[in-house]
């Protein structure tokens, strides 16, 4: 009986700490304290919502409020935000799982030199992974001057402006067109079907 019960103790304290390693798999990366509105009690990081949150964030912010936002998110007042995750796409691409993100789509220290759009969609372990720790993001159409639509081609269904690349540009681009089809590129952008070169 003895023998039973210190069996039922090991096996009850290893499924506590497993359950305690789980929960800490679940809890987010924090990063550090390096915005200028850290430890003011609120959370100004923008991977964040919830009651606890600044009225005003930016994208600097992103993993630079740890002491606000872990305390806050341990009382329940702020959340990761889940919804608006990017697609990852799967590992087709031949640079999948080297510990880089090779798509495109984003930007940031986690990034390979060199990117390809074929890769587009295409090395999801590698840049989720670098997306959870804060070390890519998806490059955002704010951060993108599209120009005006005064090229000939604006409007027509395809990117004209040579800086871009990818499935949605026309056969031939032209310099002049630089700056120049912001209606198309930009929603070709929004799509996934350019990128900037």
């Amino acid at each position: 009986m003895g023998f039973m019960l210190g069996r039922f103790i090991i096996f009850s304290g290893f499924l506590s700490l497993l359950a305690e390693v789980n929960i800490l798999a679940q809890e987010p990366n924090f990063g550090d304290d390096s915005s200028d509105w850290a430890e003011n009690g609120e959370c100004d990081d923008p991977r964040f919502q919830g009651s606890g949150m600044a009225d005003y964030l930016i994208d600097g912010d992103r993993l630079n409020d740890a002491t606000d936002c872990q305390a806050l998110f341990n009382l329940g007042r702020v959340s990761l935000i889940t919804l608006n995750e990017p697609n990852f796409g799967d590992d087709s691409s031949n640079w999948a799982r080297n510990g880089e993100c090779d798509d495109p789509r984003f930007q940031g220290s986690g990034m390979a030199s060199t990117v390809i759009d074929s890769d587009r969609l295409s090395d999801a372990t590698d840049c989720q992974a670098l997306f959870n720790l804060g070390e890519v993001r998806l490059i955002s159409t704010d951060e993108v001057d599209f120009g005006d639509d005064s090229s000939q081609w604006a409007r027509d269904g395809q990117c004209d402006d040579p800086r871009f690349q990818g499935s949605g540009m026309a056969d031939t681009v032209i310099d002049s067109d630089r700056l120049s089809d912001a209606t198309d590129c930009q929603a070709l952008f929004n799509l996934g079907e350019v990128n900037l070169r």
